[in-house]
């Protein structure tokens, strides 16, 4: 990918990624504590959990064409870094203590469901911008034919 289409797509990801966040935070809050409230504060947290989820997008810039094998390589990548990053801005070094365990594993969960839907929308919105490149190609190639 490159760089001029990586940044374009991080920042498209980064909104999805906010959308994503909100509901995982609104669904897990609903069902772990319904009656908790919180600050304005907490409104940040979701931009930065964002944030830290489309650093790792880095891992797929290449200058050549990446081979399925690499893509699915880098992906796997790029969850590892996700995870590490967004597991360390929440638990910190409580990550490694035993009774953090199960919330720790809640997290990852968490993530590995956004990453999916994340890519699952990103894979959407690009087979839509590419059926209409190509149906306009299509039409252009016609339109200076006759």
């Amino acid at each position: 990918m490159q760089g001029k289409e990586l940044l374009s797509k991080m920042f498209r990801n980064y909104f999805v990624l906010v959308t994503l966040i909100n509901v995982v935070i609104f669904v897990s809050g609903s069902i772990a504590q319904p009656d908790a409230r919180f600050g304005y504060s907490v409104f940040m947290m979701p931009l930065i959990y964002a944030f830290a989820g489309i650093l790792p997008q880095a891992v797929m810039y290449s200058k050549r064409e990446l081979s399925m094998k690499e893509v699915l390589l880098r992906k796997f990548i790029q969850l590892l870094l996700i995870e590490l990053l967004v597991n360390g801005i929440i638990l910190g070094e409580n990550a490694l203590r035993p009774e953090y365990t199960d919330f720790l594993k809640t997290i990852s969960v968490c993530v590995v469901l956004v990453y999916v839907f994340a890519n699952i929308i990103s894979w959407v919105l690009d087979s839509a911008s590419a059926r209409t490149l190509t149906r306009e190609l299509a039409e252009f190639q016609e339109k200076n034919e006759g």
